[in-house]
């Protein structure tokens, strides 16, 4: 793949911002569900927030850049509505 196409995958991803869904490990404890993107105060700036299976919101979140690299890594994949 050339860096063209990788740069264009990205750029989609950024306007997108799709949720994912997946399980990934943070501090040794396994989180499983979805992580939608929402407006961060602290950061200024969008991040990727956990949330349940059930829909309660969990601690926890990732940049839009780190939500991009677990997607192409395959850790998350994008969630179907």
């Amino acid at each position: 793949m050339d860096e063209k196409q990788i740069s264009m995958k990205y750029i989609q991803f950024i306007h997108q911002k799709p949720a994912l869904s997946g399980s990934i490990t943070v501090n040794g404890r396994s989180k499983s569900g979805i992580f939608m993107p929402e407006w961060s105060k602290y950061s200024n700036s969008i991040i990727y927030r956990y949330h349940t299976d059930r829909g309660n919101k969990g601690t926890g979140g990732f940049s839009l850049n780190r939500a991009f690299f677990l997607l192409n890594c395959g850790r998350l994949s994008i969630l179907r509505q």
